[in-house]
């Protein structure tokens, strides 16, 4: 399996990991509008989910329901012209999984070696919370030297302490982190005035502490929700809110890094 992830990953440049050290913190609608952001700046992108148990990108982009037949390659389905890939679509929505290790091992190899993927720029993967299995596995499947991590906080003291320690395990499997994205950061309300419900500045200071670029500052914004809700990503349903010129800053200075990453 190992060998055929690899060979259906030969036509792709980058693997752009998506993680974060706490659930909750916006890391899956991080994810989806970041390619397709990334796909407004002019790159080829796929996206997949590698959170085996729950995943939720088919909601956020619109699939939910669709499902894979037969044994594969897979065609991916597709949001505008964007790839998408799930564990969703090898399985019943209804059916919860329960899995241990090996288990989620070989339904990633699936989701990187019986994918049908087309010549990309840019795989965007969306990580499960934490340091576990599934980081492991890319870790083990992806050629690190394809793979960059962009990693999703909240401001709050107990989201940046526990993404210090993602940043800790992407040093010791040696993948590069090119940059932080601030979630939930203060916004401004119709009256005028800055709200901080989950603190301010900890995205910030944790780039400066970790030495990598503060990709951007997203502010709350029910849009967000209502976007991942409605299978309509923000940057696409919404380009002119706070939260989508954020997400689109962070594609571009990706997008850019990696032009000039090759």
């Amino acid at each position: 399996m190992a060998r055929q992830a690899e060979e259906a990953l030969e036509g792709i440049d980058r693997v752009l990991v998506v993680m974060s050290g706490k659930g909750g913190v916006g890391k899956s609608t991080v994810a989806v509008n970041l390619a397709c952001a990334l796909d407004e700046a002019g790159l080829d992108v796929g996206l997949t989910d590698f959170d085996i148990t729950n995943p939720n990108t088919p909601r956020m982009t619109g699939l939910d329901g669709f499902q894979f037949e037969g044994q594969g390659p897979f065609e991916p389905p597709r949001l505008g012209s964007i790839p998408v890939a799930s564990a969703a679509f090898f399985k019943p929505a209804e059916k919860s999984l329960a899995w241990r290790g090996p288990l989620k091992q070989k339904m990633i190899s699936s989701l990187l070696g019986r994918i049908d993927w087309p010549d990309l720029d840019v795989l965007v993967l969306d990580l499960p919370p934490g340091t576990s299995d599934e980081p492991l596995s890319v870790s083990e499947l992806v050629p690190t030297e394809k793979t960059r991590a962009v990693l999703v906080t909240t401001p709050q003291l107990v989201s940046t302490e526990d993404v210090a320690l993602n940043f800790r395990f992407a040093v010791t499997v040696e993948i590069p982190v090119v940059g932080i994205v601030e979630n939930m950061s203060p916004f401004e309300c119709e009256c005028g005035r800055e709200h901080a419900i989950f603190g301010e500045g900890g995205g910030r200071r944790l780039a400066e502490e970790l030495e990598v670029p503060l990709l951007a500052e997203i502010p709350i914004d029910p849009g967000l929700r209502e976007g991942a809700d409605d299978g309509k990503p923000i940057v696409l349903a919404d380009p002119e809110a706070a939260s989508a010129r954020a997400l689109r800053g962070a594609a571009e200075s990706l997008a850019e890094g990696l032009a000039s990453d090759t």
